[in-house]
């Protein structure tokens, strides 16, 4: 819906709930080919709708910013670490939504502020432990969560530095 920021609307009769910004993830989205085998040992291909990476930050900081979910966190880690053309270009497009008029794009930038850009705050600290299970363990396990800690909290704050 165009001009609601929350709540619910009926679509074909059916309620659905509103999310700022999902507009500008259809609007940019791209088709990709996956490939791969199914259950039967059968090769499959398919084309697969993508968003792109800055609407769908803008998505999962804003799916965080309402319920906290460990795995939104892990999201936005990969979403940006992992990106195919490299971190530098997902913090780019994140950035390029505030000037696209993502309504969801001030949102997620408090979301960052107030979640992503300390190592005590809840999305580091839930990232790391879906990445590594609610228990740190032994030394190893607990220098790799404050590996991701680290990570997460520096991406947070590349985010936050160009909205």
């Amino acid at each position: 819906h165009p001009t609601a920021a929350k709540g619910t609307v009926g679509v074909s009769g059916v309620r659905a709930g509103l999310f700022p910004g999902v507009a500008r993830a259809l609007a940019t989205r791209r088709s990709i080919l996956v490939e791969g085998r199914d259950l039967f040992g059968a090769i499959q291909k398919a084309s697969v709708p993508v968003s792109g990476v800055g609407p769908l930050l803008v998505l999962k900081l804003n799916a965080f910013a309402g319920r906290q979910q460990p795995k939104d966190a892990y999201d936005v880690l990969l979403a940006v670490s992992r990106f195919v053309d490299g971190p530098e270009a997902a913090i780019a497009a994140f950035q390029v939504e505030a000037s696209a008029g993502n309504p969801g794009h001030e949102r997620a930038v408090m979301t960052l502020k107030h979640h992503f850009v300390e190592a005590d705050q809840s999305g580091p600290l839930r990232c790391a432990a879906f990445a590594l299970g609610e228990e740190a363990g032994n030394g190893d396990q607990r220098d790799r969560q404050r590996q991701i800690v680290e990570q997460l909290v520096t991406i947070g704050r590349e985010l936050v530095a160009g909205a």
